[in-house]
């Protein structure tokens, strides 16, 4: 089972493409930050700010705590130096209930944010993967929880190559093929938001 670890930065007013920077800096001069996906947000929840998305996903708990025990002295520096730019930072580790399938010139980063009524996050998340497995393509979402936080929280990310195929999705959530997944979905959640994020920069790029 894979896990992501993700951070998430909130620049200071004007400071936004100068903490974008400084990622992708550290990206060519740390061989361990390399292993991270950069993303900036670009369409959010109006009650959220626009935001940068660091995330590493490690494939076993045993790579967890390596990952976290050799974080070493010179990284820290370099990330609080980045850190202090920042209003706000938030982090949080996530299962992988279903691995992301990665189109290789992946451009946006699509995330959906389910809340599913108390008690139905099982059932949700059995929905979830028999939509997945009908999908079609190499860009089905992944399907994560998270381990600290809400019990009822189901996320989804999918990443694509382009806005056109942005486009698709959201007019596919509004035809009548899609309406009978739709209402089950109703039935097992209280709400859902979107976000959509720029891929700045891949992992292991």
């Amino acid at each position: 089972m894979s896990f992501n670890i993700r951070r998430v930065l909130f620049p200071h007013q004007g400071r936004y493409l100068e903490v974008v920077n400084d990622l992708l800096n550290l990206k060519k001069s740390n061989e361990k930050f390399k292993q991270h996906s950069i993303l900036s947000s670009l369409a959010v929840p109006f009650q959220n700010d626009r935001h940068i998305t660091v995330n590493i996903v490690l494939n076993s708990a045993t790579d967890v705590e390596e990952y976290l025990e050799n974080i070493y002295p010179q990284f820290v520096k370099d990330i609080a130096e980045i850190n202090a730019k920042c209003t706000n930072i938030k982090s949080g580790v996530f299962k992988l209930i279903e691995g992301l399938e990665n189109p290789e010139a992946a451009k946006f980063f699509l995330r959906r944010v389910i809340i599913a009524k108390h008690g139905k996050r099982a059932e949700l998340i059995k929905l979830l993967r028999e939509i997945r497995s009908a999908m079609d393509g190499s860009s089905k979402p992944g399907i994560l929880i998270p381990m600290g936080g809400s019990s009822d929280l189901v996320q989804l990310g999918r990443q694509l190559e382009n806005f056109e195929a942005v486009d698709s999705i959201f007019e596919n959530g509004l035809s009548e093929e899609g309406a009978e997944n739709r209402a089950r979905m109703a039935e097992l959640s209280e709400s859902n938001m979107t976000s959509i994020h720029r891929i700045v920069s891949r992992a292991n790029q």
